[in-house]
């Protein structure tokens, strides 16, 4: 019998019929087939006999495609799409093209830019300020072509004052820096204390402005409306500028005291600056105050107090009184700006802080917007 089976076995293999390999290597994980039935698994997917169908979006089951082992489905390598299942194309500054190393098509953000061809985004625009999609600028809705020919975010910005206020009428302040704001390329918002008193209505805006008047005869903005909300607005990523009598109003308690709102400042404390023409200089290195020379208050400069709280940057001093402050809260950042920035013209003769002819008094200011609002780094 033992010869019988030795002679069975020589005549087998020298017809061979007799694999050296185990029964079912013909078909296992990994193996190389031209079909599911020549896998024990009945998947052969990319050449290769597949632990499942791996039929879902950008998964292979080859190393080429995946960079895993044969015969495991894997999602397909990120940055290539060998089998051409994403649709490249490009729709409202986002690219769509390859897939993404987790099973799904890759989607790209071009950053504010319109696509250069289906599958790139653009890198530059070609318009002026303030121009977006549709204008040929090269940038989306949502951004705005700035002087370096750069796309950047719109912002929209909450002018907060109270009802009624006299900020608010034509050729006062807020319409002053309304424009300032559109030209720049952002969506001022005049806003009333009870359209920010709940933190959904305040993150609608990018950035919340606050300021006086420091005078008796213009409606005051109610702090208390929307102190409740303004330092979880902050801490959570939202961002405040602040101006003018800001500081010395609310550590007064006109009309009410504001103590989140003082928490959140920079600086804190009544002292001020009376002198006409007071001489400011934008100091330091940072992306509000670098390249910027100094520029005139016409009217007084409520600076808070003579030392900022610690962490706060000084981005302008008055003589060796720091007058503005940058600084990080939680995800949040807030300015103060100790200029009559936001005050009512009625009281004080500051229109030269806005009207242009102090370009370094307005870029300090839309620096403080577009760095809180975190546009600028």
């Amino acid at each position: 019998m033992r010869g019988w089976l030795a002679l069975s076995f020589l005549v087998a293999a020298g017809c061979g019929s007799v694999s050296t390999h185990s029964p079912d290597a013909g078909g296992t994980l990994g193996a190389t087939c031209s079909g599911d039935t020549a896998c024990t698994s009945g998947h052969c997917v990319d050449g290769v006999c597949c632990n499942s169908a791996c039929d879902g979006m950008c998964e292979a089951c080859s190393a080429a495609k995946t960079g895993a082992a044969d015969g495991t489905c894997s999602p397909v390598t990120a940055a290539t799409d060998p089998d051409n299942e994403c649709p490249m194309g490009c729709a409202d500054g986002t690219v769509t093209n390859q897939c993404d190393g987790h099973g799904a098509c890759a989607t790209t953000s071009c950053g504010g830019y319109e696509c250069s061809s289906a599958t790139a985004c653009g890198t530059s625009c070609s318009s002026g300020s303030g121009s977006g999609s549709g204008s040929g600028s090269g940038c989306t809705e949502s951004s705005f072509c700035d002087a370096n020919m750069t796309c950047q975010r719109r912002l929209r910005v909450a002018l907060v004052a109270g009802v009624g206020s006299c900020l608010l009428t034509p050729n006062d302040a807020y319409p002053a820096v309304a424009a300032l704001l559109i030209a720049r390329g952002h969506i001022p918002v005049y806003a009333f204390d009870t359209d920010v008193d709940t933190l959904a209505k305040m993150k609608q805006f990018d950035v919340i402005i606050t300021g006086g008047p420091g005078n008796s005869g213009c409606t005051h903005v109610n702090w208390s409306t929307f102190d409740g909300v303004i330092a979880d607005y902050v801490n959570g990523g939202g961002a405040v500028v602040a101006a003018g009598w800001t500081l010395y109003n609310g550590a007064e308690g006109v009309p009410s005291m504001p103590t989140n709102l003082l928490a959140i400042m920079p600086n804190s404390g009544e002292v001020y600056l009376s002198a006409t023409n007071t001489l400011v200089t934008p100091t330091g290195n940072d992306p509000i105050s670098m390249g910027l020379g100094t520029f005139n208050a016409p009217d007084f400069v409520p600076y808070g107090g003579p030392t900022p709280k610690a962490g706060a940057t000084v981005i302008a001093t008055a003589g060796a009184n720091p007058v503005a402050e940058s600084w990080t809260v939680g995800s949040g950042r807030v300015v103060f700006l100790a200029p009559l920035y936001f005050e009512a013209r009625s009281s004080y003769p500051v229109q030269a802080l806005t009207d242009g002819s102090q370009p370094n008094a307005v870029e300090l200011l839309m620096r403080s917007i577009e760095w809180a609002a975190k546009e600028r780094n």
